[in-house]
């Protein structure tokens, strides 16, 4: 089964979009972290809607996952698009980020992520940024990391990787996001 529906926090009140029985195998087709707002690299970054961060696809019921339980969520493959898009900022935090520079766009072929502005490339290395369950008592943002999961954007959430998080309410609703074809410590 497809998920392409899309959800920017946590939440217990939303409505599942699709209902997952143990052991199925799913695809999440995932924006990505802008949403898709960046087109090229004349995009004006100051214009760029915050609220739309970290889109996450989902979220999936799934089924028998009571609250006080824990899912395993296994990563069986990460495939990524054509292009790639990044933004340098400084000063990256709650409310803080500046814009340095214009958006730089990645080609990606054969496996490797190419900035022909420089003339480098490197082996890409993906993983996923944003992966979670909805809380009992609040609504989280998808850009805010946590005990339900959220933006971890660590690098070991990779093809082969298992990931277990608590279910907080039935069903868990689970829902995943911000794919990264490469990222460094600190998200470099």
């Amino acid at each position: 089964m497809k998920i392409e529906s899309y959800v920017f926090s946590f939440s217990k009140d939303y409505t599942p979009v699709y209902e997952v029985e143990e052991n199925e195998i799913l695809t999440f087709v995932c924006k990505d972290c802008f949403c898709g707002q960046v087109k090229d690299e004349n995009t004006n970054v100051e214009e760029i809607d915050e609220s739309l961060d970290n889109p996450a696809t989902g979220p999936v019921y799934v089924k028998n996952a009571k609250k006080g339980d824990v899912i395993a969520v296994e990563i069986l493959d990460i495939r990524i698009d054509e292009k790639g898009v990044a933004i340098p900022m400084m000063h990256c935090g709650p409310k803080d980020v500046v814009y340095k520079e214009k958006p730089q766009l990645f080609n990606i072929v054969d496996n490797c992520l190419n900035w022909e502005k420089y003339n480098i490339s490197w082996e890409m290395e993906p993983m996923v940024g944003v992966i979670g369950c909805a809380h009992d008592q609040k609504d989280i943002p998808t850009v805010q990391p946590g005990e339900h999961g959220g933006n971890m954007d660590c690098k070991m959430i990779k093809k082969g990787s298992v990931v277990y998080l608590p279910v907080r309410v039935d069903g868990a609703l689970l829902a995943m996001g911000d794919i990264h074809a490469s990222m460094g410590d600190g998200e470099m």
